[in-house]
């Protein structure tokens, strides 16, 4: 099982209408899981990537290299 396995199967229990919200990780999660679903009516990403076609999440993530504080 996947992790956007894990999501859909919520989704499939999920009501006519739905907004998916995901921090971090989750965002790329949500993403797959709701591509293609009509119920799917808005994604909202906290803190988190939105993928473009065949990118990985370490792909944007090494754009933003994490620095230590001064």
């Amino acid at each position: 099982m996947t992790t956007s396995t894990t999501t859909t199967t919520p989704l499939d229990a999920a009501k006519p209408t739905v907004v998916l919200a995901g921090h971090s990780y989750v965002g790329t999660v949500m993403s797959e899981a709701a591509d293609g679903d009509p119920r799917v009516k808005a994604l909202v990403y906290v803190a988190s990537f939105l993928l473009e076609a065949g990118e990985s999440t370490g792909e944007p993530a090494a754009k933003f290299p994490r620095t230590s504080p001064t």
